[in-house]
This record gives structure tokens, sequence and C-alpha cells, in this order.
């Protein structure tokens, strides 16, 4: 994988998504096929650190992983925090919105 902070990728979840973690965002667009992101608490720390991640939906990621082969792939925070997040889940009643 380059050390290039420009070949960082953060994949998020659609805004339309079942559930949601609190503290997402649905401001941000998935880079490939323009439709809104999810972006969770960690997916933002990790946007804070390297601002110019190029965020993709995880169909648009599915879809090109042959692209991306060549990335090592890390999670966006630790573990420990992405599960604290899984476990916050809630439906996401605002689906028709996003």
């Amino acid at each position: 994988m380059s050390a290039d902070p420009e070949d960082a990728v953060l994949v998020c979840a659609l805004a339309d998504s079942p559930l949601v973690v609190p503290g997402s965002i649905f401001t941000r667009h998935c880079s490939t096929c323009n439709r809104r992101v999810m972006i969770a608490p960690s997916g933002q720390s990790l946007l804070r650190r390297l601002p110019v991640a190029r965020i993709l939906c995880g169909a648009c990621f599915i879809q090109n992983a042959k692209k991306y082969d060549a990335l090592e792939i890390k999670l966006a925070a630790d573990p420990q925090d992405i599960a604290i997040e899984a476990r916050a889940s809630v439906p996401n009643f605002w689906r028709k919105r996003n």
C-alpha cells in the first residue's frame, strides 16, 4: 500500500441504511455514484485526520474492488470503538428523508 494519504478510502453505509449509529452525519456523498452516505463518528474522526480520503458507499467499493486490491485495509478506528458504535445502532427512522 502506498503511504500517500490521498490513497485513503472510507467505505460508508448508504444514508438510507436500515440502521444508524447515533452521531452519524448525512452530509457527504459517494465519490463514485454520488448517493448520500452515512458517516459514523469513527469515520468522521478518520476524515478529520485524513480530509483527502475518498468516500465510497459499500456497493461502489465492492463493484470496484479490484481497483483497490493494492490498498491495505484498515479500520477507521479502534475495533473496540467500532464495536461500541455497532452495538449502539438504532433503527434509521429518517431513511425516507435521507
